[in-house]
């Protein structure tokens, strides 16, 4: 809860958290029928399923049985595999997802090849989203989204630690299941041709529970394994500096109110990283410290969810939507070019072309009724030079490129935010 990925992910409004919370759901229910072979966790597990399908789609199904796989394999216990095979709770979990899709697809019969072919294996196995990354992408984001708690991970790799010395076999089996449920999401996302950070967000809560006992098996020991506490202090220390050096450096829209944001939250975290040596040095106690690391990164969240505040408005298609309405009249069209802010029309609510830009758009733009709104270069130039007055939104990446198509100055340039507006008259 206290984990920067988590405070960052869950305040954004994108589907990642949804699917977060029914993949554990999942995953919780196949462990505790493991654990008690009562078959009603299996109406959890697939229920969950279902409803992670509905959030997101078939990754839902894919990664809960590509983990437990790896899980049995890795276990020795593969036969047990089948055993999760249970017809009332997959029938439970086919009520849940089916029927949505059904009508769906029986009102746009589109929607089948789209949803399931396009927006899942074209997207995991080509760039047709252009968000290709190396293979490492997502690693630095594992080390920054633990922040204030990544300094733990160090004691996984201890002769003493959670991962080289399990208790009983039961405890093994456990650490085996919390790293097949990391890493088949890690490796998964990883070798796509298509990444965004928040895809990796259900991998966070194994690797919490991982740190969490970290922690306990630190205070078993008498010690904090690997120089974890140091490493974690010094991982806090260079998060403040960093976050401060954003704060003198940013210069963008609405600058004043981030800096103030930044500067609270670097001290935030110069404060956490000092009090957690204090609270060890005085009290000699783990639990003592933990639990002051946790206090001091919960306070830590406020400045945090201020800065996100402050690159959010910045980002926001809310003022440069402002000024479009004072620029528009009622034969007035709007125009995206180079990319499509999905603010614009909901903030207008005036409908929006888009010019020599598809992206994930593409699948709708073909349909007949759509093409009327994508623009190519030619249809733009003559739409410009045109009697009517045309408003066009462009980032300063595409500006260059945006005038020259025109071919015609603009009478009105202005710059709002990260985004420029142009007008013909």
């Amino acid at each position: 809860a206290t984990s920067l990925m988590t405070i960052i992910i869950a305040s954004m409004n994108i589907l990642d958290m949804g699917l977060t919370l029914f993949i554990t759901a999942t995953m919780v229910g196949y462990y505790y029928f493991e654990r008690t072979q009562n078959k009603n966790w299996l109406y959890l597990f697939y229920i969950a399923m279902g409803l992670g399908v509905l959030i997101k789609g078939l990754v839902a199904i894919v990664l809960p049985f590509g983990i437990l796989f790896w899980y049995l394999l890795l276990t020795k216990r593969f036969k047990s595999f089948f055993k999760v095979f249970y017809l009332p709770a997959i029938i439970a979990g086919l009520i849940v997802t089916v029927p949505w899709f059904y009508f769906v697809c029986k009102a746009n019969p589109k929607f089948f090849y789209f949803f399931f072919i396009h927006e899942h294996f074209l997207r995991y196995a080509t760039k047709i989203h252009d968000r290709f990354h190396p293979w490492w992408f997502f690693l630095p984001f594992i080390l920054l989204g633990t922040t204030p708690w990544t300094g733990f991970m160090a004691s996984f790799f201890s002769k003493e630690g959670i991962i080289r010395k399990t208790t009983s076999e039961r405890n093994r089996q456990d650490i085996i299941f919390l790293l097949c449920w990391f890493l088949v999401i890690l490796v998964f996302y990883s070798i796509s041709d298509s990444k965004l950070v928040p895809y990796i967000m259900p991998c966070f809560i194994p690797l919490a529970i991982m740190i969490a006992a970290s922690i306990k098996r630190c205070e078993e020991c008498g010690k904090w394994l690997a120089g974890s506490l140091v490493l974690n202090i010094i991982w806090s220390l260079f998060f403040g500096v960093a976050i401060i050096a954003a704060g003198v450096l940013y210069h963008g829209f609405l600058w004043q109110e981030f800096k103030p944001a930044a500067y609270i939250l670097g001290v935030a975290m110069f404060i956490l990283a000092i009090l957690t040596w204090v609270a060890w040095k005085h009290f000699k106690r783990f639990r003592c410290t933990a639990t002051s690391l946790f206090l001091l990164a919960f306070i830590a969240a406020f400045p945090l969810q201020g800065l996100q505040g402050a690159i959010y408005n910045s980002e926001s298609a809310y003022y440069v939507s402002q000024r479009i309405m004072e620029l528009h009249d009622t034969k007035a069209t709007i125009v995206n070019y180079g990319e499509f802010f999905h603010g614009i029309c909901f903030y207008t609510e005036k409908p929006v072309l888009v010019a020599n830009f598809k992206g994930e758009l593409e699948f709708g733009s073909q349909f007949p009724e759509a093409q009327k709104y994508f623009l190519d270069s030619s249809q733009l130039k003559n739409l410009w030079n045109g009697s009517q007055r045309i408003i066009i939104v462009v980032s300063a990446k595409n500006l260059q490129a945006c005038l020259h198509t025109l071919g015609t100055p603009p009478q009105i340039m202005e710059t709002v935010g990260h985004q420029i507006i142009l007008v013909n008259k």
